[in-house]
């Protein structure tokens, strides 16, 4: 699927494209509280179509389609629109990107051929050809490093300010850019590492522990009282969708949760994990019911409640895992330390009768 970003300088009159696009990406939806039922889709008479062309926030637009010769085709209707009150379109601002694609398009603006690039930021967010948020990742990785070191002098290495107050600023400042956006990220467990190992290192430094102290990550996490990255995702999330599922049907987020493409064919071999998959997991790592969950999220007091005592829950007992690993850990070297020692003694008292 390609699409492309605009950038316009000014507000789009869409009644000036208003019927003269060509096909758009249809999705099938319905927003009946059973999220992960799939099968719900296929009840005709119920299910609701519509039609995404563009995505619009100030003076960044992205519009898509299926096709190359749509994605022309679409460009050349904005492009006409523009002109009518006096706008035109950045070419140099202008990208191309196609999921996908079988061959590199040739999309065309006022016969200037457009970069073709496999990621480009569209809100601070990365969209990659990969639908995958690798890029994303690192980016926010970056982000949040250059945010803690341009307070590193001044704050968290002041001897003058709390150890507590530069946990808040931390908190304030260099954990909501790392995690931007986390509330629609399809995660996997090594994009959660990368998080965790930069949420470590900072709190190492803060703290002022050296990693020849072995400190465990429970104990770290508890001397700053703070959670980890893993639990401010699950937060993050579900605090999210249940503000999509009280969202009316006619907003654009409700629809794009609850639905489906209309047309479009899986990929050979493993599927990518989606968001909902995610979500479901998420569920399930806080006790809440998967099946009857769209019913407490509607009430907005009573989700946040569920939502922060699960993860309460779920911290406590990962740290408590955690603790067992440790243990166990710490009983096995003791135990080769004490079988070494006992090897070279029998060894000493052979060579001893030997002589």
């Amino acid at each position: 699927m390609p699409g492309i970003q605009l950038n316009t300088g000014q507000d789009m009159i869409l009644h000036l494209v208003d019927g003269k696009l060509p096909t758009r990406v249809e999705i099938m939806y319905w927003t009946d509280g059973k999220l992960f039922n799939l099968s719900r889709l296929k009840a005709k008479t119920k299910v609701t179509t519509t039609s995404i062309i563009e995505l619009q926030y100030a003076d960044d637009n992205v519009v898509c389609a299926h096709s190359e010769e749509d994605l022309q085709a679409t460009l050349n209707t904005f492009a006409e629109a523009y002109e009518k009150p006096g706008l035109s379109l950045n070419i140099e601002k202008t990208k191309v990107l196609f999921q996908q694609a079988p061959a590199m398009p040739g999309i065309q603006l006022n016969g200037v051929t457009l970069e073709n690039v496999d990621h480009f930021r569209y809100l601070d967010s990365h969209l990659s050809t990969k639908v995958n948020i690798d890029a994303e990742i690192q980016h926010r990785l970056s982000s949040a490093s250059a945010a803690f070191l341009q307070m590193k002098q001044r704050v968290f290495e002041n001897r003058d300010i709390h150890r507590d107050t530069k946990v808040l600023v931390y908190k304030a400042i260099v954990l909501p850019t790392l995690l931007y956006a986390c509330e629609t990220w399809t995660i996997y467990r090594q994009h959660t590492q990368l998080l965790e190992q930069f949420h470590q290192r900072c709190l190492l430094k803060i703290l002022q522990i050296s990693w020849e102290d072995r400190q465990t990550n429970v104990r770290l996490l508890e001397e700053a009282k703070t959670t980890s990255i893993e639990v401010m995702l699950l937060c993050h999330q579900l605090r999210w969708t249940g503000h999509v599922v009280r969202m009316p049907n006619h907003r654009l987020p409700k629809q794009l949760l609850y639905s489906q493409l209309k047309n479009g064919k899986c990929n050979v071999g493993g599927q990518e994990k989606r968001f909902k998959d995610g979500l479901k997991a998420n569920l399930k790592n806080c006790g809440i019911d998967t099946e009857n969950w769209e019913a407490l999220a509607l009430e907005c007091s009573n989700w946040r409640s569920a939502v922060t005592s699960s993860a309460v829950e779920f911290e406590e007992a990962q740290m408590e895992g955690e603790r067992e690993k440790h243990a166990k850990r710490k009983l096995r070297q003791a135990t080769l330390t004490g079988s070494t020692f006992c090897l070279e003694t029998d060894v000493s008292i052979a060579e001893e009768h030997t002589d």
